[in-house]
């Protein structure tokens, strides 16, 4: 009985998972084109190249909306289902790897465009060399480009203490579950 019961949750949080990901892909194809769904996305800032494979993106997307609908439904259960609590706790972490390569990505950047002491220059867009018939605002300071770099990375440490709290907290409301079933059986 208790296999039966364990099979058909399993079950239903896979088809949960399922409609998630096909979430996914239609958000996905609606912003970029179904018809480039297996293409890559070719992204040129200044002068430098990238290129995503739709795959990754909607990977992202996967772990981001797995993360807001699990938060709500294990809310709404108040971690009374054991399938629901692990899946929940699983992307908490897969969010907070996600947002640590972000952050990752962000700081081995910042030195490009801040003036850092390995390289000495600073980009100053559009193309580098700023107009001296424009006015002076145009141009981005060290200081100004600087302090936009620390307040992101502020922004990035503070979302990322959130998640690690919000993943805590799960643990912590499943451990007392699990401990309140336990003297319930004794």
């Amino acid at each position: 009985m208790q296999m039966k019961f364990i099979k058909k949750e399993l079950t239903i949080e896979f088809i949960w998972l399922i409609g998630i990901l096909i979430a996914s892909v239609i958000i996905y194809g609606s912003y970029s084109g179904f018809d480039k769904l297996g293409l890559n996305i070719d992204l040129e800032l200044h002068d430098t190249y990238f290129v995503f494979s739709s795959v990754y993106i909607i990977l992202v997307l996967f772990r981001l909306l797995c993360f807001v609908v699990y938060g709500i439904r294990v809310i709404k259960d108040k971690f009374q289902t054991k399938v629901l609590s692990v899946i929940w706790i699983v992307m908490t972490g897969w969010i907070i790897m996600l947002h640590s390569e972000l952050n990752k990505t962000y700081l081995t950047m910042e030195p490009l465009f801040s003036g850092g002491k390995d390289n000495g220059w600073v980009v100053i867009p559009p193309n580098g060399i700023p107009d001296p018939s424009k006015n002076n605002m145009e141009m981005l300071s060290t200081e100004a480009i600087f302090y936009t770099f620390k307040k992101v990375d502020d922004s990035f440490m503070i979302t990322q203490v959130l998640l690690i709290v919000c993943l805590m907290y799960s643990c912590y409301m499943i451990g007392k579950r699990i401990k309140s079933m336990n003297a319930i059986n004794s």
